[in-house]
């Protein structure tokens, strides 16, 4: 496995779906039911949705693969209100690093009803139902429709690095692929601001350019600003 907040390279990925439900849930449902209703009591806004959780995951020769199943959003919340600790489960998800022209990466700052408000970090979002092909999980196409609906970019138009990063914390695994457009910063970040506006209900307020580590701030989300030492070549410093 790989080394708590470290990153390793990844050439291919294969999640596999099990219909079944996730068993770390169903060991917990009145605790996550009650711990949902406070949530949702401090903020209404936040929704219920499917969401893919993985029960096992498995990191070997540049190859990630694993076990995901369908749950709610409440079972995220909870696992990740107590702290990502548990083994039985673990959350992987896909961030396309948006690189400008001019070598910014751009970072989107989450809305005010979000779970997150105020926090930066590269657009994503959790896997769900829609990216289920089959019986495995397309995590690439997962983070082109994020793209797309955070920000209205289209990461077709952009060059792909040809491997990924992921990055492992505790039972978060981030997986990262760098996508270089041909428009420099200010032009993408007027482009997504339309975006924005015109969107009756944007999971983002703003997007943040970021040049070197004298940008990074404390509003950027830990696993993206451990990815921005990482890219900008600075050690990160394990123990948390």
């Amino acid at each position: 496995m790989i080394p708590n907040r470290s990153f390793a390279t990844v050439r291919s990925v294969d999640i596999r779906v099990d219909p079944g439900e996730l068993p770390w849930a169903e060991a917990r449902r009145a605790e996550v039911e009650a711990q949902w209703q406070r949530e949702k009591a401090a903020n209404p806004h936040i929704f219920n949705g499917e969401v893919l959780l993985l029960s096992e995951v498995c990191f070997e020769d540049g190859r990630i693969s694993g076990t995901a199943h369908v749950t709610r959003y409440a079972n995220q919340l909870y696992w990740i209100r107590h702290g990502r600790q548990d083994t039985d489960v673990a959350h992987l998800f896909s961030a396309a690093v948006i690189v400008s022209s001019d070598g910014a990466v751009l970072l989107g700052r989450m809305a005010d009803h979000t779970i997150n408000a105020g926090q930066l970090y590269s657009p994503c979002g959790s896997l769900d139902r829609s990216d289920i092909v089959g019986d495995r999980v397309d995590v690439f196409a997962n983070m082109a429709r994020e793209v797309v609906e955070e920000t209205g970019l289209d990461l077709a138009e952009a060059e792909a690095a040809p491997e990924s990063l992921i990055y492992r914390a505790d039972g978060l695994f981030a997986l990262f692929r760098i996508y270089r457009f041909d428009r420099d910063a200010e032009t993408l970040m007027a482009e997504i601001a339309r975006h924005i506006a015109d969107d009756p209900k944007p999971e983002l307020s703003g997007m943040v350019a970021v040049r070197g580590l004298d940008d990074l701030s404390e509003d950027i989300k830990p696993y993206m600003a451990d990815y921005l030492r990482h890219y900008f070549g600075e050690p990160i410093d394990r123990p948390m």
